[in-house]
């Protein structure tokens, strides 16, 4: 009987500790939730407080216009930059490059636009000396987008002229020195982020503190997994497009690590981009 009734107290002791492991780990998953939840709400609160340094954009917009003013930059700024430099560089063989540019214009104005048959090498030649020597009493060559009245690009359309005509010297010449080199992109987005205040630095600093309290949390792998699942599924194309860009083109630091880590969550809609003239943004 004595044998009994000490197996007795020892079962409900056990079932009692069990007990009390279950309440236990209750409590600290109740714990845990609480922290992450509250995170994932403070998270929230800054994304809402975001605002663009002199403007009145806020919240999730942000990053829409962000985006929108990289692009921008690339594809106006970035391309006239390409063209000076081209010009400036070449400035001792403008006839071949006029010849090519010629080609070139010729060739996307043979069925739509009646070609101006006054516009030639030779008339290139001329207003490129004027653009490079500066000549400010030229009344063509003082507005400010006169390196494009040399080319007669219209950057707007120049994405499909790079799908289109890939095999032009002339947008051989631009593919080369302008989509691959990432020196454009890279200005851009620095000079964009910097203009704006830098106002993704508390954004980045609040996606590292979750990161990093889930994986000093004691959950396992898969209970991991669900809950970055959770966080990271309220992020927008355009949040997941600038994670993308800041860390590729090192506008945040410490944040590549992460990126590496985790870029599964980050993938970016590929439909989002233009891969023509932009091609890794």
């Amino acid at each position: 009987m004595q044998r009994e009734e000490l197996q007795m107290t020892r079962d409900e002791l056990a079932k009692a500790n069990e007990q009390y492991r279950i309440s236990n780990d209750t409590m600290l998953k109740q714990q845990f939730e609480t922290t992450f939840f509250n995170m994932i709400n403070m998270h929230n609160n800054l994304v809402k407080g975001l605002t663009l340094y002199g403007t009145t954009v806020n919240d999730k917009d942000v990053f829409i216009n962000i985006y929108e003013a990289i692009e921008s930059y690339y594809k106006k700024d970035s391309l006239k930059s390409c063209l000076q430099k081209i010009l400036f560089r070449e400035r001792d063989s403008l006839d071949e490059l006029g010849s090519d540019f010629i080609n070139f214009y010729n060739k996307i104005n043979d069925d739509s636009i009646e070609v101006d048959i006054g516009y030639n090498v030779k008339t290139f030649v001329r207003l490129a000396n004027k653009y490079i020597i500066g000549d400010r009493y030229d009344p063509i060559l003082m507005e400010d987008i006169t390196v494009f009245y040399i080319f007669r690009i219209n950057y707007e359309e120049l994405e499909n002229y790079l799908y289109r005509y890939s095999n032009d010297n002339f947008i051989n010449r631009i593919t080369e020195e302008f989509v691959k080199n990432e020196e454009y992109k890279t200005t851009a987005i620095h000079l964009v982020d910097h203009k704006f205040k830098f106002p993704f630095n508390h954004y980045f600093e609040s996606i590292i503190s979750v990161i990093d309290f889930l994986e000093g949390s004691n959950l396992n792998e898969n209970e991991k997994e669900n809950y970055f699942r959770i966080f990271f599924s309220n992020l927008t194309t355009y949040e997941k497009t600038i994670i993308n860009l800041y860390t590729k083109y090192k506008v945040v630091e410490n944040f590549e690590v992460y990126f590496n880590k985790y870029h599964r969550y980050f993938e970016k809609d590929i439909k989002f981009y233009n891969p023509t003239i932009y091609p890794n943004l």
